[in-house]
């Protein structure tokens, strides 16, 4: 496995080239660890210790399940993207939501002390390295503070909306995008049932809103989809 090159792809090393980050990896000792498809790399409540990981590879589900064993999707993770960096930067003793591996996954795991730390004297890549960690929390504190929206809004419909619209600017502005959720997800990303979830699209495919097949879906009437959330 070419650690550094993974590592490159992550936003965490932005600006910073191969040289220094073997220099870095060969400070440290950090653990790489693989997952199978299905299973838990953290549980909410579990101790994390200043622990936070970059995925190097496959894709990971951020859930926070109640006592009838239902959940609501956080997040995705996928290649490149941090894990748990909010809460070990933060020096929270325990993981605040569970995170599953949806395939595969490869994920390197560092001390945020190993981050924050730096040395004896003045150098660019960790001034670059916090700047980065830096932006990336403030990015996954926005995105925290988008999914209150979902959590908040009035009913299922309104989600839906908010969250067709969200993909609309994801991708441009293109009234047509796939969707990155299988409907499973996205009903638990939206915390509501899949019967609801479908019966909602379908009404609104049946007034002329939107119209879809499996994960594409096309807006047809922009100003009715917006209005929704009036």
């Amino acid at each position: 496995m070419d650690l550094t090159n993974q590592l490159r792809r992550s936003a965490l090393f932005n600006n910073i080239d191969e040289d220094t980050i073997n220099s870095f990896l060969s400070h440290l000792n950090p653990i790489v660890n693989t997952y199978e498809k299905g299973e838990y790399i953290a549980i909410a409540g579990d101790e994390q210790n200043g622990w936070f990981g970059v995925i190097l590879s496959g894709n990971i589900e951020v859930l926070i399940e109640n006592a009838t064993g239902s959940k609501t999707i956080i997040n995705i993770l996928s290649e490149g993207d941090l894990l748990g960096e909010v809460s070990a930067f933060a020096k929270k003793p325990n993981w605040p939501a569970s995170a599953m591996a949806l395939q595969d996954s490869t994920i390197v795991f560092f001390t945020a002390n190993s981050i924050i730390k730096r040395c004896e004297h003045p150098c660019a890549f960790h001034t670059e390295l916090i700047s980065n960690a830096l932006q990336i929390i403030s990015n996954r504190a926005f995105y925290l503070n988008k999914k209150m929206q979902y959590l908040t809004a009035k009913g299922i419909k309104e989600k839906i909306a908010l969250y067709l619209l969200e993909q609309y600017n994801a991708n441009y502005r293109s009234l047509s995008f796939m969707l990155p959720l299988s409907r499973i997800q996205m009903a638990d990303f939206l915390n509501v049932t899949r019967p609801s979830l479908s019966r909602e699209m379908a009404i609104m495919k049946d007034n002329g809103i939107i119209d879809y097949h499996r994960s594409s879906v096309r807006i047809k009437n922009l100003k009715a989809l917006s209005k929704m959330l009036e």
